[in-house]
């Protein structure tokens, strides 16, 4: 998600007006845990002179079905939490939100209550930091979460075992040095033209060679556009070939998955039961599912 400060130039208190001032890019943290999640601007955000008032926020990535990546305070309303985003599903105007279609107070979109979040005048580290990674494959994501339980991929590498490891850092990247893995062909690591806070690592030769294993993909010597240097980022990912249900083991429960996804067009809701990733869930996805029956990760 994005997390971003703006003003309130004639300091109504509504967002008709208000325009952007300084953004930066966070993962979702310590969900369900009533823990503040600090997010540190660099530069640091300066209000206009004589601003009496702000805007502080974030942007939800369109993931249907939609979700509420923010906390809600729903013990009483102030009626000063909003939302801003467009009816027709179109890219919403992140630097001015008032110029969205829907522009309402959370309340009038039966969410009585207060969004759980605020903007504080502190210092906190500006260093570079890996903030979220996945692979992608098709346009789906699968999280790789940087700490606990690594992130499993299921679907098949086709047609040389080709993945797609995309990290994600807190500050627009610059220049990167250079990248490996534990296992597979690591090629060129790239900056997102779209949006330069993610850095593409493509891996080759891992379907057959590196299947029921963890792979390490590293990052080293990022820059970002402000000088810090990040010597290495690291992300593990976890290669199950067939393992719809991501438990660590391919059985008859993704059999039975992929049986039920079946004629079913590919979709953030089945993605996975697509193993060879053509768009349609058939049952060459349960024959290759089925091939490796009873493989698993150490």
């Amino acid at each position: 998600m994005t997390i971003g400060v703006w003003s309130d130039p004639n300091g109504d208190g509504t967002p008709d007006d208000a325009a952007l001032l300084g953004s930066v890019v966070g993962a979702v943290q310590n969900s369900n845990t009533n823990t503040f999640v600090t997010y540190c601007f660099d530069p640091p955000v300066a209000l206009p002179a004589g601003a009496t008032s702000f805007f502080v926020g974030n942007a939800t990535p369109n993931f249907a079905p939609e979700l509420l990546q923010q906390g809600i305070d729903e013990t009483i309303s102030q009626r000063r939490s909003w939302v801003s985003g467009n009816a027709d599903g179109s890219p919403v105007n992140f630097v001015h939100p008032g110029r969205n279609s829907l522009v309402d107070l959370i309340d009038n979109f039966g969410l009585p209550g207060n969004w759980l979040i605020r903007a504080d005048d502190m210092t906190c580290d500006e260093s570079l930091s890996l903030v979220g990674a996945a692979s992608i494959r098709n346009g789906f994501r699968i999280a790789l979460p940087l700490t606990g339980t690594a992130g499993i991929e299921d679907r098949l590498g086709a047609p040389t075992g080709r993945y797609r490891v995309i990290m994600t850092f807190n500050h627009r990247v610059g220049s990167v040095g250079g990248a490996t893995a534990t296992c597979g062909t690591v090629g060129q690591a790239s900056i997102d033209q779209i949006d330069p806070h993610n850095v593409i690592i493509p891996l080759t030769s891992a379907s057959d060679a590196c299947n029921a294993t963890y792979i390490t993909v590293s990052a080293t010597n990022v820059m970002d556009e402000t000088g810090h240097v990040l010597a290495q980022a690291d992300v593990t990912m976890g290669l199950l070939i067939g393992d719809v249900t991501a438990n660590g083991i391919v059985d008859q429960q993704d059999l039975a998955a992929i049986g039920a996804a079946r004629s079913q067009t590919s979709s953030i809701l089945n993605f996975r039961s697509d193993i060879d990733n053509s768009g349609v869930i058939d049952k060459n996805d349960y024959h290759k599912a089925n091939r490796y029956l009873g493989t698993s990760l150490p």
